[in-house]
Formats: C-alpha cells, structure tokens, sequence
C-alpha cells in the first residue's frame, strides 16, 4: 500500500486514532505512575453489528475479519500497559460463512501475575470497555476506542472501592 500510494502521489493514512486521543495518554500515564499497583487482570471489548453483506470488512481477501478490523484496538493498549508481549495466547472465535471471524475472544497471558480477555465482533451489540485492574486501583473506561473530543472522562475505582472520574487535565491522585 505504501508503494503504490507513493507511485501515484498520494499520501497513505490510516484512521487509526486512538492512541494519539488525549485520554489514551492520561491512561498510560496512569499505568506508568505506578497508581494502579502491580497489573493482575486486563478486560477489552469492541463489539458491534455489521449488517452490510457486501462490506469488505467481510471478505477474507480484503483482510476481514473482527479480530483483524477491531481487534487492535482491544490489543494495542494492553501491550502498552503490560510493556512486554504476551508469554501464552488462547483464543476461539465463530466464523461468518464468508469465512472470516465474525466474533473472536482471547486470552492473554503476559506473566508475572498479569493475564487479559479481548472480545471483538461483528455481530454482537455495540460495546467498547477497557479496564486495567491493579492491586492499588482499577482504569475503567467507557466508548474506549473512538472517543470523541468529549470523551475524555475514565473511572478510578481504588483499593478501597470509592469511584473518582478522571481526565487527562485532572492530576494523577496519590492517596486511597
């Protein structure tokens, strides 16, 4: 793609935002600061209905598939928030008759303690979670993968169970 794009004077994007929208940044500060303690359990789902029969995301040629289209968006920031690729992987998905994933889930064992779940699919309701879960604190976000300007809002559910909103212009709380 990036040859021909150069052969023909264009130039190649890719609308893959979501780790350059200022919540995902506040997120990884908050993994990084070491609020949320030692990282056990990881959840991410994107799930939502694709009803159109001749889109490309359906066609095994075009690279279709749940796991292929959403699924990096439930992968990416796991692998950023463990630092390191999983150690194990298990996975099972239900194939559309095209032959593609129509729904995929896994399971990710990043070792020292710390193992994620990842839904994606096309045919299940819309859903979009992601929630990083530490011995200190939890990272709870809603409509994680394509946040608008105003999405900026995540939850911080501490040790002691209390709920605090955060955003990426709140600073980082030290305290329970």
């Amino acid at each position: 793609m990036a040859s021909a794009s150069a052969a023909a004077g264009v130039t190649l994007l890719e609308a893959y935002m979501t780790p350059f929208h200022p919540r995902a940044a506040a997120i990884d500060a908050l993994v990084r600061s070491g609020r949320l303690g030692d990282l056990r359990f990881a959840r991410a789902a994107f799930t939502g209905v694709l009803e159109r029969p001749d889109d490309h995301r359906w066609q095994p040629d075009m690279g279709g598939g749940a796991l292929l289209d959403v699924g990096i968006y439930c992968v990416a920031p796991l692998l950023e928030a463990a630092g390191r690729p999983p150690v194990r992987v298990a996975a099972a998905a239900s194939m559309a008759m095209s032959g593609v994933d129509a729904s995929f889930s896994g399971w990710l064992d990043f070792g020292g303690g710390f193992t994620a779940a990842i839904e994606c699919s096309f045919d299940a309701p819309e859903r979009q979670s992601l929630e990083l879960v530490g011995t200190e604190a939890a990272v709870l976000v809603d409509r994680a993968f394509t946040p608008g300007p105003e999405d900026v809002a995540f939850t911080l559910r501490g040790r002691d169970g209390r709920l605090r909103k955060l955003s990426p212009a709140a600073p980082i709380p030290t305290g329970p």
